[in-house]
């Protein structure tokens, strides 16, 4: 069978390259072939065909090239298709957190209470992400001191509550208060309050919670304002109106409905805007100093309107202001 088949020539090698896989070095006879000098060749076992192949890739030789970059795709491949399903999982993971957290907060408004987790050091519940004024109503109830302007805070809303503040009293006094009445959301302050160290952090741990307090003019006012909450209002020295509704700043807030415009008709209290925190807003100034203004105090407001309320008449536009801000 051998002597029927020619045999082909040895395929000639390069320069520093070997016989492999039982090749015949050169001037050797292998079957019938004799190879000349630079040729390697190697029997095939199936039909005794002697064959020869360079090192670039025969039987016994090295991988080719063309193999290399295809396994290497293959390994590249299967390292993307991994980290594929382990962010897919991780993301499924983050999703039914999410879920379960949401169902959670649902159940917890649905009985319209605080979980125990959710109670404040003052005995009083927090009402978390509540809108702090609504369009179609007032406030049902509203805290007090001594010196508030009931009549304006009255007009065109006879059924509020009045609920008096005990802010030159004792610590006890103040709890009491605030433990009794929990759903109050909204005090005016006509004077600076004369709170201890311990009735000073509960204030600021009611308002904190998303309640809302309003203080009327006066340069003690924005003292104690400045005490009490750590603001550094700067107030100016008397400026003649008119007072200008700043319409930048009052959309999406009760002052929108507020009159456009308001006369000096009494003594007012202003502040340079400058003075005013990153989470505040002017709602009436003129020449920069602001009137009227609101400050965001963790999920609670703190609002002033700078005007003395005592000599003021009950249709005042004054009094529309005041009520727009007992509504943040």
């Amino acid at each position: 069978a051998r002597d029927s088949v020619p045999s082909p020539r040895g395929f000639p090698l390069e320069a520093g390259r070997r016989c492999v896989d039982g090749g015949v070095k050169a001037g050797r006879l292998r079957g019938d072939v004799k190879l000349e000098q630079g040729e390697c060749c190697f029997e095939q076992p199936e039909s005794g065909i002697l064959l020869s192949e360079t090192r670039e890739g025969g039987r016994g030789g090295q991988p080719r090239e063309g193999e290399k970059e295809r396994d290497m795709a293959a390994l590249q491949l299967s390292r993307a298709e991994t980290l594929l399903r382990v962010s897919l999982c991780l993301v499924a993971l983050c999703l039914a957190a999410f879920n379960l957290a949401g169902s959670s907060w649902k159940d917890a408004s649905k009985h319209g209470s605080a979980s125990p987790l959710a109670l404040s050091s003052a005995a009083y519940f927090t009402v978390p992400n509540e809108q702090h004024w609504n369009a179609n109503r007032y406030v049902s109830s509203i805290f007090i001191d001594s010196g508030a302007p009931i009549q304006q805070l009255r007009r065109h809303h006879y059924a509020v509550e009045f609920v008096p503040l005990p802010v030159h009293f004792g610590d006890q006094s103040l709890r009491v208060v605030l433990w009794d009445h929990p759903h109050v959301p909204t005090a005016v302050l006509t004077g600076p309050p004369s709170f201890t160290e311990l009735g000073r952090r509960d204030f600021l741990a009611w308002v904190s919670s998303g309640r809302n307090v309003v203080f009327t003019g006066g340069y003690a006012t924005l003292s104690s304002m400045n005490a009490l909450f750590g603001f550094e209002l700067e107030y100016v020295p008397y400026r003649e109106g008119p007072y200008w509704r700043n319409d930048r700043n009052v959309g999406g807030t009760p002052f929108q409905y507020a009159p456009a415009r308001i006369e000096e008709t009494g003594a007012a209290y202003g502040v340079k805007i400058d003075s005013i925190p990153l989470t505040g807003y002017s709602m009436f100034d003129t020449n920069r100093d602001s009137l009227v203004f609101y400050i965001k105090y963790n999920k609670g407001i703190v609002c002033y309107v700078g005007a003395a309320f005592g000599d003021l008449d009950e249709a005042d536009p004054w009094g529309a202001v005041l009520r727009a801000a007992v509504r943040m």
